[in-house]
C-alpha cells in the first residue's frame, strides 16, 4: 500500500492508507519487557493493546501527471495477526499487477515500530520477482514511513528498477495528518529522479483522503488524490 496506504498502511498503510497509531504505552521496565512482535503492549491505563490488529483496506491513488496520461492505482490488503497479503494494479508499472504476502511485526514503548517484510511478484506489461519492506515509526505526534521494493524483471535484468515512497507527517489533531513525500518510480517520466512535495490528509472513521502536491516549484507539478478505507 503506498504508505500510500496506506503509507497505507499502512495499512501506509501501507499506504495513501494513513498511518494510525494508538497512544504510546509506557516505557518498559525490569519488571515489565519490551512485547515481542504480535503480542500486545500495555497502554498508560493498563489496558491491553493489540499492536498487530486484523484488519481489510482498499485504496486508489488517481494521478495528474504533466505531458503523460492520468491514471489510477488501486490497492486491496488484508491483516491477520502477522501474515499481510496484499494486490496492487498499475503500482510497480502501467498495465501491471502485483501480489504480495509478507510478515508483520510490532514493538511499542515510548517509540512505536512496526515493520512488514513481502515476497512478490508481477504480471502483465512487467513480469518480475520483487522483495519488499514497509516501515512505520512513531513517536508523541510524529511519524515516519517507508516502502521500498526491488522489481527484478524476468524479461531482461537490465531492466529491473528501485522504488521507494517515503512520507514524513504531522498529526496536530486525530483527524488531520500534513507532512512531506518523496516518491521514486518508473511511471512518472520527468527531470526529476526522486518525486516531492507537501500532502495534507483527512480521516473520518474508516475512511480517509490525501491530496498530494509534487515538485512544485521544481517543475510542473504532479497531484495525486488518494482515498482509503480500512474495516
Amino acid at each position: 500500500m503506498r504508505l500510500r496506504a496506506g503509507l497505507m498502511a499502512v495499512g501506509l498503510p501501507v499506504l495513501g492508507v494513513q498511518p494510525a497509531f494508538a497512544a504510546s504505552p509506557p516505557a518498559p521496565t525490569a519488571a515489565q519487557p519490551a512485547p515481542a512482535p504480535g503480542a500486545a503492549g500495555t497502554a498508560a491505563d493498563g489496558a491491553q493493546v493489540d499492536l498487530l490488529p486484523a484488519d481489510l483496506g482498499v485504496a486508489a491513488y488517481g494521478y495528474v501527471v504533466p505531458h503523460q496520461p492520468n491514471f489510477v492505482t488501486a490497492l486491496g490488503w488484508a491483516d491477520v495477526r502477522w501474515l499481510h497479503v496484499e494486490a496492487r494494479y498499475n503500482y510497480e508499472a502501467l498495465h501491471t499487477g502485483s501480489v504480495f504476502v509478507g510478515m508483520r511485526a510490532a514493538w511499542s514503548s515510548l517509540v512505536r515500530l512496526k515493520v512488514t517484510p513481502m515476497l512478490g511478484g508481477t504480471f502483465g506489461d512487467v513480469v518480475g520477482l520483487v522483495p519488499a519492506v514497509r516501515f512505520s515509526l512513531g513517536w508523541w505526534k510524529l511519524d515516519l514511513c517507508n516502502e521500498s521494493e526491488l522489481v527484478v524483471d524476468l524479461h531482461g535484468v537490465s531492466s529491473s528498477f528501485f522504488y521507494t515512497w517515503t512520507e514524513l507527517g504531522l498529526s496536530p489533531l486525530p483527524w488531520l495528518r500534513v507532512g512531506a513525500a518523496m516518491e521514486r518510480d518508473q511511471i512518472i517520466q520527468n527531470s526529476l529522479i526522486v518525486q516531492r512535495g507537501p500532502f495534507a490528509g483527512v480521516t473520518s472513521r474508516f475512511v480517509s483522503f490525501t491530496l498530494y502536491a509534487f515538485n512544485v516549484g521544481w517543475t510542473s507539478p504532479t497531484f495525486v488524490l488518494a482515498a482509503s478505507a480500512t474495516f
